[in-house]
């Protein structure tokens, strides 16, 4: 297991052009009905007139339709980018995105299948437990259940994470892996390599907080100046928020890409020979 090499590799995936710039005009395309629904449909005075009711049903109405397609269209983007990056890892060249585009559509029912479940692996404990933490919060009038409750909820969520978080990357690269078994397999590779998953997930979440904290240095300095007057509540101060949400998916394309390469890195160093 060389994890220098798949951290270096993961890191320098994302600085061709063309593949930035391909996922880059993705996350901007679904960015714009959010830029549209905040200039536009919620102004400043429109959302000072809006009950919370109302507020859940603009949204409903304008945004969770994009939200949904978004959705889709990005577990097929992931699927492109996973094969791309499989390619990218074992020769060290980058290769046209669209010589993946066919394997992507082969593997999307699988690969949407396995996100689902996932999603529901990992909210449902911290979800269930935290409604009832609030249940005995309400019928004891103590904290101390929903506090120990929370905490649980998001140990199990964690636990699922990590035992799982190979199981995208093996419904895409796995074809003998259908349903549950990319699962099995996620947790068998977890069991065996369990130092090394320690020690790849604590150098991934590193270098990602530190991308994370260089996008929100401009929201920042935004805040700052708001707070301090320099600019005010309007239309402006809306136009800002775009200025820096563009700005922020430059930087979540490079995160996205970089956790895609290395995920793939990961699971080509550490898999057996059972595919």
């Amino acid at each position: 297991m060389d994890l220098t090499k798949v951290i270096k590799r993961a890191l320098l995936y994302p600085l061709n052009i063309r593949i930035f710039l391909l996922y880059l005009i993705i996350l901007l395309i679904f960015f714009v009905p959010e830029a549209f629904y905040t200039l536009f449909i919620r102004t400043p005075e429109v959302a000072e007139s809006l009950t919370f009711i109302e507020e859940i049903i603009s949204f409903v109405k304008f945004i969770l339709p994009f939200v949904i397609v978004s959705y889709l269209v990005n577990i097929f983007m992931f699927g492109i980018y996973v094969d791309n990056a499989s390619k990218y890892y074992k020769g060290g060249k980058h290769s046209p995105v669209i010589f993946s585009f066919f394997e992507a559509m082969s593997r999307f029912v699988p690969l949407l299948y396995t996100f689902v479940v996932l999603t529901i692996l990992i909210s449902v404990p911290v979800s269930v437990l935290t409604a009832l933490g609030v249940f005995l919060r309400d019928l004891t009038g103590s904290n101390s259940y929903f506090n120990f409750l929370v905490i649980i909820g998001n140990i199990i969520s964690i636990m699922f994470l990590m035992l799982f978080f190979l199981s995208p990357v093996i419904s895409v690269l796995g074809r003998k892996f259908y349903f549950v078994k990319q699962f099995r397999y996620s947790k068998e590779l977890v069991y065996r390599n369990i130092l090394w998953v320690f020690l790849f997930l604590a150098s991934v979440i590193v270098l990602v907080f530190i991308l994370g904290a260089i996008s929100l240095i401009p929201a920042y300095v935004v805040s700052y100046m708001r707070l301090n007057g320099i600019i005010t509540f309007g239309k402006f101060y809306y136009v800002t928020n775009i200025i820096l949400g563009v700005f922020q998916r430059f930087v979540l394309t490079y995160i996205i890409l970089f956790l895609i390469e290395a995920f793939v890195g990961f699971y080509l160093s550490v898999k057996g020979s059972r595919i």
